[in-house]
């Protein structure tokens, strides 16, 4: 038989985004990679996902997560012949096919 605690029911009530805005500020906030066009190429870039976050947490934020996802990217990256790095967390690509195959390699490994 589990037992609720009187007090994280009642901040659950006072603040309904209690537990979601406590696993951003444990977990840090989701990063996603997200691809776009320029020009006759492809961009994929790495960011975090502040749009399904309350945007106050933005100040408060580490980044941690986004860090250790640029590095993992630039590790995965650094051998594939049509893939270039531009910035910090931002790679270009000359096929857009191989900007969707990072992609769904990243979102695989990243996945929560």
């Amino acid at each position: 038989m589990s037992t609720v605690d009187p007090f994280l029911h009642t901040l659950e009530q006072i603040q309904p985004l209690y537990l979601e805005l406590k696993n951003i500020m444990e977990i840090g906030v989701k990063v996603r990679a997200r691809m776009h066009r320029v020009n006759l190429r492809w961009r994929v870039r790495i960011e975090e996902d502040w749009d399904s976050s309350p945007g106050e947490l933005y100040y408060e934020a580490t980044y941690l997560n986004l860090d250790t996802r640029c590095e993992w990217t630039a590790e995965q990256l650094k051998t594939w012949k049509s893939a270039t790095r531009l910035s910090h967390q931002e790679w270009k690509f000359s096929k857009k096919k191989d900007a969707e195959k990072f992609i769904t390699l990243f979102n695989l490994v990243w996945a929560k």
